[in-house]
């Protein structure tokens, strides 16, 4: 029984996980000319190691998911990772498309304040949980910084 739940979980989370990659990537309208006219900062990694962070955040986000329907831990953790991903794909479309850098950096800290509540309540219910979401923590931060810096620098 304990297999068919972590099959069940597993399944959920990169059902969920695609659903928010799909979005993304088809709300993101890269222009590289423009792209590169921006100041980043100098801790700004390249576009293929951000992509190695992103398939690693991926993955870690299907392992919580599945841990938090195999433990029938749903609510509100499910809201607030809804809530991220929802912020996500604005991010990508306001930043990327639209080219709205301020209101871009604004769904990035929606995305940041989410996750810094996700990793509380974690920390307060499963250390194990709170332990597979730190690196995504640490990279939405990375992320808020990145932004952040973009935003008032340009």
């Amino acid at each position: 029984m304990d297999y068919i739940k972590k099959l069940i979980g597993i399944v959920v989370g990169l059902f969920l996980v695609l659903v928010v990659a799909w979005f993304c990537s088809f709300s993101l309208k890269l222009d590289l000319n423009w792209y590169n006219t921006l100041s980043k900062p100098s801790f700004a990694v390249d576009g293929d190691v951000f992509a190695a962070f992103v398939s690693v955040v991926y993955f870690l986000h299907v392992v919580v998911i599945s841990r938090l329907v195999t433990g029938k831990h749903l609510s509100p953790s499910m809201v607030f990772l809804g809530v991220i991903g929802l912020a996500s794909i604005l991010f990508n479309y306001t930043f990327f498309t639209l080219k709205s850098v301020y209101v871009g950096f604004i769904f990035i800290l929606l995305t940041f304040v989410f996750s810094t509540l996700l990793q509380l309540r974690f920390l307060l219910k499963d250390r194990m949980l709170a332990l597979y979401y730190l690196p995504i923590f640490v990279f939405n931060f990375y992320c808020l910084l990145v932004t952040g810096f973009i935003a008032f620098s340009n």
